[in-house]
């Protein structure tokens, strides 16, 4: 329990929390008139919903104000717990209990508590308050870890996002046994091609492929490659699985160019799921 007091919730901006909590309340009370409807005049009726309403707006954005005045370690910025939220709403309710009870001994005209003591009408607010005010209260809490929850995600897949961009975003160097070197981004290499002592990298260049003859193997392309998702297909090829658009029994076909690339047997689980 101790645990679950502690836990984050998110911080109530006072707009929204006056706005949903109001609503709430005002479309409990319109439940009330509906079902005493016979028993009020209508001007009782606009009183009744008009006043109770404005009262817990008012509360609201009183006791928003005040607490992290108060205290900063449970009311501040970026510090509100499910303790800290519970604590708020139980001292919103008295407040609110205290204010309906004035407004209400203050207002009544014909109602059964008329002629009563002052007190009697605080301890039916407090009942009555407490009674409504659970609805709002729980609403706004599950609201509230909704959103913190899909902030949450969305904030995790927007960086995960982002490191994704900008590891594919940035530059590899490719070098083979002599001076020669080049720079490509990885998006870019669509496949490698072993020739003798020489490997042929064909890539695209404003959007049109070219190729570059480095002396090397293929192996060493294997080894600087080992970082990125290229898949050795044959002992004579390298190929970047974003272009591959077929996977057949001998073969790749491409979607850069009527291109195909053989296959061998000993590099078929590379393949597998593709």
């Amino acid at each position: 329990m101790t645990h679950f007091f502690k836990q984050p919730f998110p911080r109530l901006e006072k707009r929204v929390a006056v706005i949903l909590s109001t609503a709430c309340v005002a479309i409990v009370l319109i439940n009330i008139v509906i079902f005493n409807f016979h028993t009020y005049s209508l001007w009782q009726i606009v009183w009744f919903l008009v006043g109770y309403t404005a009262i817990t707006a008012i509360c609201i954005r009183l006791v928003l104000t005040l607490l992290p005045a108060l205290s900063q370690q449970l009311f501040g910025k970026n510090r509100w717990t499910n303790g800290s939220y519970f604590l708020f709403s139980f001292i919103l309710l008295l407040l609110i209990s205290f204010a309906n009870s004035l407004y209400h001994y203050a207002s009544d005209s014909g109602g059964d508590l008329i002629g009563k003591p002052y007190s009697v009408y605080l301890k039916f607010s407090l009942i009555t308050t407490f009674s409504v005010g659970i609805i709002p209260t729980f609403a706004v809490f599950f609201l509230g870890k909704y959103l913190h929850l899909k902030n949450a995600r969305h904030e995790k897949n927007e960086s995960n996002q982002n490191v994704s961009v900008e590891k594919k975003e940035e530059p590899i160097s490719i070098s083979g046994s002599s001076k020669e070197i080049l720079t490509l981004l990885p998006g870019k290499l669509i496949y490698i091609e072993a020739q003798g002592n020489y490997v042929h990298i064909h890539y695209l260049e404003d959007s049109k492929m070219v190729q570059k003859k480095l002396r090397a193997t293929l192996v060493q392309m294997e080894e600087q490659l080992m970082h990125y998702a290229m898949v050795r297909c044959h002992r004579a090829f390298i190929v970047n699985p974003t272009y591959i658009e077929q996977v057949m029994a001998t073969k790749l076909k491409l979607t850069a160019g009527d291109i195909t690339i053989p296959i061998s047997k000993r590099y078929n689980p590379n393949l597998s799921g593709m």
